[in-house]
């Protein structure tokens, strides 16, 4: 069973204050990507990340495709929902203590 964090109240007043279903890149400033899903958007999502990006928040399902994309990139991941994080035990696994994946 998989186990998340909470995202920090600031970064979620960020996400809530956009009022999106979108994909938000999230740093010094948020983005609003206008990518409804990370589904096969995955390299369109982590072309437009820079050094200030600190999370990407997704509205929709996360991944191992998307998961294993982003390791050993500086960034959390934010999902929406706990339900819709579709990824194998060995990425998660592998994932973790990298980065980390919060939920609100």
């Amino acid at each position: 069973m998989l186990s998340l964090n909470r995202v920090e109240k600031d970064v979620l007043c960020k996400i809530n204050s956009l009022d999106t279903k979108n994909v938000l890149l999230i740093g010094d400033n948020t983005i609003d990507t206008n990518i409804k899903t990370c589904l096969g958007n995955e390299d369109e999502i982590l072309s437009r990340l820079n050094k200030n990006i600190k999370y990407i928040y997704l509205p929709g399902s996360l991944t191992s495709t998307f998961l294993n994309k982003v390791k050993g990139l500086v960034v959390d991941l934010i999902v929406n929902d706990g339900t819709k994080v579709f990824v194998n035990k060995e990425d998660y696994d592998s994932f973790k203590g990298r980065e980390v994946i919060y939920t609100y």
